[in-house]
């Protein structure tokens, strides 16, 4: 999976077109407190659309729609393909995902990638970007864990963070890209932050010195049996198979409005519960189920 992984942001396009609302250009680049970007909602939407249209032949313009919590909207690129925008009350975008989910192939891999590297590529802020995308692969390649099922990275360049998650079940895949502003001006000062440090425990508690280098399936069966997993972050899960069944209390991330949704099929279109909740809420779910958690997480610690 590393390799397909990899492979993927090798793939990863920083393109830029010129494009205009009200002929001015729309400047989208990330604001001088770091804790947003410059472009409203609808901007984005604007930029959106024309860098798109580049990208993918016969792409028709879309638009961003409202989901169940009022702090994101969404805006479908293709039946796999997602771009969230986060969202301040003013409806100045705070922060990006683009997410894919679908059979566990290449094809899912590049469209978000693809995706994601426009979306950077819109920037007015001239940095390495190529830089970027192999730190956050560096961190995603030591927090690979034994099963080779799921992973996580994320770096900075010039006050830009891109992280990288990625959870494979069976045959589907979970794939996505964030983008956000950043207090720290370069990878160095990441690296030696107490963000970092607390998102490597919590990702990359399965590594060690001995996993760290590409595992064969054959050296994989030899393997002592994985200690049983403690931590369960942003993603979908399918209970039973990623999660056991059984009673959880789910966490929101610090200062977050968190979202859960629990359906009986992984397209959520079957769904049993969704909510929005500050601090912690106790969830029962069962095998069969697919749990999907947004700014908030799974601790048995």
């Amino acid at each position: 999976m590393k390799k397909i992984i990899a492979y993927l942001l090798t793939l990863i396009l920083f393109v830029g077109c010129s494009t205009s609302n009200n002929d001015e250009k729309i400047s989208f680049k990330v604001n001088d407190d770091y804790t947003n970007f410059s472009v409203t909602l609808d901007e984005f939407e604007t930029l959106l659309n024309a860098y798109l249209s580049e990208l993918i032949d016969g792409y028709s313009e879309k638009s961003f729609s409202s989901v169940a919590t009022d702090e994101y909207s969404e805006l479908r690129v293709d039946d796999t393909t997602v771009v969230e925008a986060f969202f301040d009350d003013n409806n100045v975008v705070e922060y990006i995902r683009v997410h894919g989910f679908g059979e566990a192939d290449t094809v899912i891999g590049e469209r978000v990638a693809n995706v994601a590297g426009t979306i950077i590529g819109m920037s007015d802020d001239e940095f390495d970007h190529d830089t970027l995308s192999d730190n956050a692969f560096n961190m995603y390649d030591n927090c690979t864990r034994i099963d080779q099922t799921e992973a996580y990275g994320s770096a900075v360049q010039d006050h830009y963070m891109m992280s990288v998650d990625y959870i494979e079940t069976g045959e589907y895949c979970n794939f996505s890209i964030w983008i956000r502003p950043s207090e720290f001006e370069n990878n160095e000062d990441y690296l030696a932050s107490t963000d970092y440090s607390t998102t490597y425990g919590a990702y990359c508690t399965s590594i060690t010195e001995e996993n760290e280098e590409e595992i064969s399936e054959e050296e994989q069966s030899s393997q002592p049996t994985q200690q049983p997993r403690t931590y369960w972050g942003e993603g979908m899960y399918k209970v039973g198979v990623d999660i056991p069944a059984g009673e959880y209390n789910v966490i929101a991330e610090k200062g977050e409005s968190a979202y859960l949704d629990l359906s009986s099929d992984s397209t959520g279109n079957s769904r049993i519960l969704n909510n929005v909740f500050e601090n912690n809420m106790y969830i029962t779910v069962k095998d069969g189920q697919y749990l999907t958690l947004k700014r908030c997480y799974i601790s048995l610690e």
